[in-house]
């Protein structure tokens, strides 16, 4: 710009100076109507059909300014920077005036970003930057923060609200009675925020994008993606039926220097470049079994000789583990072993309900089989002191004999980790959906960097219990002498007597 107006004569750059002080008042006066997005940010609203949309993008990609651009044009009934007659320019946004919420982490981040009304435009919030002037009007909350805009729109004036989290955790019940036509969320929030709010949608059909650098609340990629370590192309957005997901560096962003760009990603961790450079959910970062690979160790069909996905065929050599719980779902890992030593996990049971019918669960589950074994938690063994039977009595009674299930979950892991990194050894079926869900939550404690998180584990310490006590294969020929019955035990392997007719060599075959 300095070499244009070194050419120029006086005059000439009179009307060029005078030109940029018209073009920065009305930029001043309508800042929407000079928005211009970048290549992902045109992705974004292009997608406005979609109910629900995520921006999954690391920081200083521009994903508030494309929030609040989204939400400015909601509110103003059209995207004015789009030109008349495209259908963009429309595209998801109802022919009505709208009421929608905004929702931030604090007030005084909703206000540094969103609200400020003060000073020049770099200093002003991103709503008051974009909006037309001299069609809102703006009222403050007791504590002097813009808390409700009214807009001027298309079709008559539409209200925006804005919340935060702050205000959510000291009055979770205060966010139950609205309807909303739209949501924006500018950072996670509170997975019960988030249902208080989307109730409100029913009403008007409303539709909600969440741009976010994805460093806490994994539920929100739970919520758009089938599985948190979905592959997600870089440049071809996910769909699933009202869900939208795009991802975004900030590469992105053609307005930052690469160098400078490279040079903050070189003053992170691995793991913090992975979240803050390209947006990948910092929960990964902590999850245990990073080496399981759903594109590697998950089947979708039945493998070949089996009817279904869950019908191994009755050579296979089959274990399962007990994970019982007096109040929350027991849970139940099958693992048939093939001949060729493959193992398929392929039948699970997570469900919240008495012992009789959960032993009905376990006996349907192994008839016609060839069982080696059965393990249950500790917790299982543990006598009531009412009638002085435990729940492994109970599944005994009904000819379903455990033993006692190893408590290691350092060895576990370690095992587990061993096996899933051999090409071929370990095998999940699609339809373990508590197994799977698991795999992914599984994490290490925060307090206590060297033991798992006691939550979202069940599943895993059924895993790695099956792993710690053998998993190769027993032909049913061998399973006769390699399987100690429970009639007329003595050097037992088990940790209790049980009644005779609780065996397993040629119980279920």
């Amino acid at each position: 710009m300095v070499d244009v107006l070194q050419d120029l004569s006086e005059l000439d750059k009179m009307r060029m100076h005078r030109l940029l002080r018209e073009r920065k008042q009305q930029r001043r006066h309508n800042g929407i109507a000079f928005y211009r997005p970048h290549a992902k940010q045109v992705l974004f609203h292009s997608a406005a059909s979609f109910k629900y949309r995520y921006a999954r993008v690391g920081n200083r990609f521009g994903k508030s300014e494309m929030g609040a651009a989204e939400t400015v044009a909601w509110l103003l009934g059209e995207r004015p920077w789009i030109g008349l007659g495209q259908p963009e320019r429309t595209l998801g946004i109802p022919p009505h005036p709208v009421k929608g919420a905004l929702l931030c982490n604090d007030w005084d981040k909703s206000e540094e970003i969103f609200t400020a009304q003060e000073g020049d435009e770099v200093a002003r919030g991103k709503l008051f930057r974009l909006l037309p002037e001299g069609r809102y009007k703006a009222t403050k909350n007791h504590s002097g923060k813009v808390y409700k805009i009214d807009v001027k729109g298309k079709y008559g004036t539409s209200t925006l609200f804005v919340d935060t989290v702050q205000s959510y955790k000291m009055d979770p019940q205060g966010h139950e009675s609205s309807d909303w036509d739209f949501i924006h969320i500018d950072e996670p929030i509170p997975e019960g925020m988030w249902k208080a709010y989307a109730r409100g949608m029913v009403d008007r059909g409303g539709s909600a994008w969440f741009v976010c650098t994805p460093l806490h609340e994994p539920w929100i990629n739970d919520f758009f993606l089938p599985s948190m370590r979905e592959e997600l192309n870089v440049d071809i957005p996910f769909e699933s039926g009202h869900k939208w997901v795009m991802t975004g560096s900030m590469y992105d962003n053609p307005f930052l220097s690469e160098a400078d760009v490279k040079e903050f990603e070189d003053s992170l961790t691995h793991d913090e470049a992975q979240c803050r450079i390209y947006g990948v959910p910092t929960s990964m970062a902590g999850t245990i079994y990073k080496v399981f690979d759903p594109t590697r160790h998950v089947f979708h069909v039945p493998p070949k000789g089996w009817r279904t996905k869950n019908d191994p065929p009755p050579e296979y050599s089959i274990r399962f583990a007990v994970d019982p719980h007096p109040r929350t779902p027991h849970a139940i890992l099958f693992a048939a072993t093939a001949p060729t030593g493959e193992v398929f996990f392929y039948d699970e049971v997570f469900e919240a309900t008495t012992i009789d019918t959960l032993s009905e669960r376990i006996n349907k589950r192994l008839f016609g089989r060839n069982v080696i074994w059965g393990l249950c938690d500790p917790l299982g063994f543990i006598e009531s002191p009412i009638d002085g039977r435990s729940m492994v009595d109970v599944f005994c009674e009904h000819g379903i004999a455990l033993e006692k299930a190893p408590k290691d979950p350092a060895n576990g892991i370690l095992q587990v980790t061993e096996e899933l990194r051999e090409p071929r050894r370990f095998f999940f079926s699609s339809d373990l959906r508590e197994t799977l869900f698991e795999f992914d939550h599984y994490m290490w404690d925060d307090k206590r960097p060297d033991k798992p998180r006691d939550k979202d584990d069940h599943m895993m310490e059924n895993l790695y219990r099956l792993v710690l006590t053998g998993l190769d294969y027993i032909a049913p020929e061998d399973s006769q002498s390699r399987i100690i019955s429970f009639a007329g035990l003595r050097e037992s392997t088990f940790v209790r007597e049980a009644p005779k007719k609780a065996r397993w060599a040629g119980r279920y075959r």
